[in-house]
């Protein structure tokens, strides 16, 4: 709006915008005077960042949606989508130069509006697995049976039991999701900020265009990559601090279940502790809490006799399974301890039996009964 007058502009750079991709040239010629220079580099940032900022939410939006307005069919065309690495797969929301990434291991930040940038997985046996070319579940590969059906398997044979025929061809991708693809996304976005890459389900990754120092979980299934200009690096490593700060990262506790033993009242538990099980315990049944009155419950093995309302309230209680705590994550510290009681002096009961010490040193000795854990 305010050029300088005929005579300045031979001497100052010649801003030109390619109509096509929006690309900034500057051509740089003999400056008269600081003011000068200083008025066109000005001038020159705002062209930049407005050309960064608009091509960069156009350049989201045409690898974003195309992926998912695929046709399920066409796996070429999804394969082209799943992950840019040329300037006509991005159009113009490839950085004018490369973005300072750090990988933050074990660790998912705060995120702002985050977009998904890959199609989820499909869920094993029940899904067609042909336009994603991925499986939710570990060990699980897609299989192809024909060109209307995929579905992911362990394995794959010609003739299934149902005696149907199947192609078996390995419909994965080919280059399946990963840390290194989720970085190298956000690299190359003009908008993108943080990326959260998540390697359950067959893998995730979630771009946002917002800098948070927020840890939110920790597990190390998660990698955050924080992707800006290299002259933020500065700002880039007081975020780091403010994380730091926050690990090791204490989960949140479960929510303690409290359950009722036989001959008690469930009521108000309405689930019940005690199973029956097999001598090898390889078979258990939880006891059932049933209503006998409006007064009282109770958990039982077999059905209440017919005097009982009969009324079930509940089941056993859930039995969870804690993964090792991620390498980001505060130990809680000791909450179960084994105690074995041994009479060191007794001989053994059978002259050809060992004795109680004997049996004790040798489960030291070999990390076996409660010392395995």
């Amino acid at each position: 709006e305010h050029a300088p007058g005929r005579a300045m502009e031979e001497e100052t750079p010649m801003l030109s915008r390619a109509e096509s991709d929006c690309e900034v040239e500057q051509r740089v010629v003999t400056l008269r005077g600081a003011s000068v220079r200083k008025r066109v580099a000005k001038f020159a940032a705002a062209v930049g960042a407005a050309c960064a900022i608009v091509l960069g939410a156009v350049g989201i939006e045409r690898w974003r949606f195309p992926m998912a307005a695929a046709p399920s069919d066409d796996r070429s065309f999804l394969r082209a989508q799943q992950y840019p690495t040329s300037a006509p797969e991005l159009g113009a929301a490839l950085v004018p130069r490369p973005k300072h990434c750090v990988r933050v291991p074990g660790v998912k930040l705060a995120e702002t509006a985050p977009v998904p940038i890959w199609s989820a997985c499909s869920a094993k046996w029940s899904e067609d697995c042909s336009a994603t070319g991925c499986c939710q579940d570990h060990g699980m590969t897609c299989y192809q049976k024909n060109d209307g059906w995929s579905a992911c398997m362990e394995s794959c044979d010609d003739i299934d039991s149902m005696n149907e025929s199947w192609t078996c061809k390995d419909m994965g991708l080919e280059n399946p999701h990963s840390d290194k693809m989720c970085q190298e996304a956000c690299s190359s976005l003009a908008t993108c900020a943080v990326a959260i890459y998540n390697s359950d389900s067959g893998g995730s990754c979630s771009i946002s265009v917002q800098l948070q120092h927020e840890v939110v979980w920790a597990a190390d299934n998660f990698v955050s990559h924080i992707c800006t200009d290299p002259s933020s690096k500065e700002e880039v490593n007081e975020l780091l601090e403010k994380v730091h700060q926050q690990l090791p990262f204490t989960n949140g506790a479960l929510e303690l279940e409290n359950c009722s033993w036989a001959g008690e009242d469930c009521s108000q538990t309405r689930c019940c502790n005690d199973y029956d099980c097999d001598r090898n315990f390889m078979h258990c049944q939880p006891y059932t809490c049933y209503q006998k009155s409006p007064y009282f419950s109770s958990c039982r093995k077999d059905a209440p006799p017919d005097s009982w309302d009969g009324a079930v309230l509940g089941g056993g209680r859930t039995h969870r399974s804690l993964a090792p705590a991620g390498s980001q994550v505060a130990l809680q510290g000791t909450s179960l301890y084994c105690f074995s009681v041994v009479n060191w002096a007794a001989p053994p009961p059978q002259p050809f039996w060992s004795s109680e010490a004997d049996l004790a040193k040798n489960i030291r000795e070999n990390g076996v009964g409660i010392m395995q854990c």
